[in-house]
């Protein structure tokens, strides 16, 4: 028998790979219904997710279904759901953005817009990018000490910033390490010149 199950969620935000990993979406034509509020608890939209198939290689195909409550906006679009194995972490899913096929953790829906898209068509980058380059330096400067800092963070998106961080110190190399003052160079050498003054 499908489910359905009621999920409260910051606005506009739809965490399908999350959902899979919980359980609640498992099988096809089970749903969920996300419920929107603001920091006041006032309702703002809705969404229902649903769990269409399971495609070749794995893809897991979703539709959603959007209402926001201002301007009576409704806006419905499909798309995959892919899972990748990484050894440090687990299993991490990436929804298929809709709008530019990008694959990322969470998709927005855009009432302004009237379609779902991801950070990048949202224009939400710009925040997550400078703390992604945070995580980058601390992993690049002592991993092991990254790793174990992050071990108890579980949820998708820490596993998700986590694993970028790794394959960015990877691809950058290790920080070069202080090693004390810089050696003063030396000048070049002067040599004494006598002077014959006559006498």
């Amino acid at each position: 028998m499908p489910r359905s199950n009621l999920v409260r969620e910051e606005l506009g935000c739809v965490k399908a790979g999350e959902l899979v990993t919980g359980g609640l979406l498992s099988g096809p034509r089970e749903s969920v219904s996300l419920a929107w509020t603001g920091p006041d608890g006032s309702p703002l939209g809705s969404c229902v997710l649903v769990f269409e198939c399971i495609k070749p290689r794995w893809l897991y195909h979703v539709r959603a279904e959007a209402h926001a409550i201002e301007g009576n906006v409704r806006v419905a679009a499909e798309w995959d759901i892919s899972s990748a194995m990484n050894k440090a972490i687990g299993i991490l899913w990436h929804s298929h953005c809709p709008s530019c096929g990008s694959k990322r953790s969470n998709i927005y829906f855009l009432p302004g817009e009237e379609r779902f898209g991801c950070v990048g068509c949202a224009s939400l980058i710009g925040r997550s990018a400078r703390g992604q380059a945070a995580l980058t330096t601390a992993a690049r400067k002592d991993l092991a000490a990254f790793l174990e800092s992050r071990a108890h963070l579980t949820s998708q998106r820490s596993r998700a910033a986590t694993l970028n961080a790794i394959e960015q110190a990877r691809i950058l190399g290790p920080m070069k390490t202080n090693r004390g003052p810089r050696k003063k160079r030396a000048g070049p050498k002067q040599e004494a010149i006598s002077v014959d003054d006559g006498t």
